[in-house]
C-alpha cells in the first residue's frame, strides 16, 4: 500500500510538473455556453422521469403554480412540471437579442428597396425631363409651320385642310406636354417624400435598436420565479 502510495504521488508530482512546463501558446480559452434546456417531469420532484426538455427562450403555458418549488406547465404539446427558477417572466436575453437583429435585418432590406424605387423614380424622372424637351421642340416646330400658314392671306381648300390638322396635331402635342410635365412634377414629390420617410424610419430603427440592446441582460438566465 505504501508503495502505491508512493507511486501515486509520484505520478501527481509529474504531471503537475509538465503542466507548469507547458508554453503559454498551449493554453486553450473556453466560454461558457448560452444554451440551456429546461427539463419538464412528471411529477413536482427533481428525480421524477423526465417528459421532455425545452430550450431557452420557449414560451410555455402555466397551468398550476408554486408545488413545492415547482411549476405545471403545458410546453410543445406536453404537460409537466419545471422547476420555478427555470422560469422567466420575459424571454432570454439571446432569444431578445435575435429578435432585435431580425428587426433591423429587415428594416435594412426596406431601406435597400426604398432607395432602389428612388433610383428607379430618379431615372423615371431624367426619361420622362428627356421626352419633355423633344415634345417642347416639336411643339415649336408646329407653333412656326402654323404662323407661317396663317400669314397666308389665299389659301386653297388643301391648305386650309392641312392647317386645320396641323392645329389638331399641335393642340394634341401641347396636351401631351401638360400631362408629362404634370407627371414628372408628381414623381418628384413623390421621390423626396420617399426619401425623407424612409431617412426617418432608419433614423428611428437604429435608435429603438440600441435601446433594446443595451436592456438587455447578458446573464445566462435570470433565476425569477412565476408568480
Amino acid at each position: 500500500m505504501t508503495i502505491m502510495r508512493r507511486n501515486i504521488r509520484g505520478l501527481v508530482a509529474t504531471l503537475w510538473l509538465l503542466a507548469l512546463s507547458l508554453p503559454a501558446g498551449a493554453q486553450t480559452t473556453l466560454y461558457i455556453s448560452d444554451e440551456f434546456q429546461a427539463a419538464v417531469r412528471e411529477e413536482p420532484r427533481e428525480d421524477s422521469r423526465i417528459v421532455t426538455l425545452v430550450a431557452s427562450g420557449t414560451p410555455v403555458e402555466v397551468l398550476q403554480k408554486g408545488v413545492r418549488g415547482f411549476t405545471l406547465v403545458r410546453a410543445q404539446g406536453s404537460e409537466g412540471w419545471v422547476r420555478m427558477e427555470d422560469l422567466m417572466h420575459v424571454p432570454s436575453g439571446r432569444a431578445r437579442l435575435a429578435a432585435a437583429e431580425k428587426r433591423f435585418e429587415d428594416r435594412e432590406a426596406a431601406l435597400k428597396q426604398s432607395r432602389q424605387d428612388v433610383r428607379q423614380l430618379h431615372a423615371r424622372v431624367e426619361d420622362l425631363q428627356r421626352r419633355n424637351s423633344q415634345l417642347t421642340r416639336s411643339a415649336g416646330a408646329l407653333d412656326a409651320t402654323l404662323n407661317a400658314l396663317r400669314k397666308r392671306t389665299a389659301r386653297p381648300r388643301a391648305t386650309q385642310a392641312d392647317n386645320q390638322r396641323l392645329e389638331r396635331a399641335l393642340r394634341t402635342e401641347r396636351e401631351t406636354v401638360r400631362a408629362l410635365m404634370d407627371e414628372n412634377d408628381a414623381l418628384k414629390v413623390q421621390a423626396l417624400r420617399d426619401w425623407f420617410v424612409t431617412g426617418v424610419a432608419v433614423t428611428l430603427g437604429s435608435v429603438l435598436l440600441g435601446v433594446v440592446i443595451a436592456r438587455i441582460p447578458w446573464r445566462r438566465r435570470q433565476g425569477w420565479g412565476a408568480s
